[in-house]
């Protein structure tokens, strides 16, 4: 499953992958990817 960049609400144009087995493990959704626009580092996800 692939979602628009959900930092900046797709307007960077990078596409996010669903992490399926840490989804399943916690019950909650977890994504993969980074914001590509000019997102202050604060904001942005840990990279894996």
């Amino acid at each position: 499953m692939v979602i628009a960049c959900p930092v900046c609400g797709g307007a960077c144009g990078s596409a996010w992958r669903r992490a399926v087995l840490d989804s399943r493990d916690s019950q909650t959704a977890h994504w993969i990817g980074r914001c590509a626009g000019a997102v202050p580092a604060s904001l942005q996800p840990p990279a894996p």
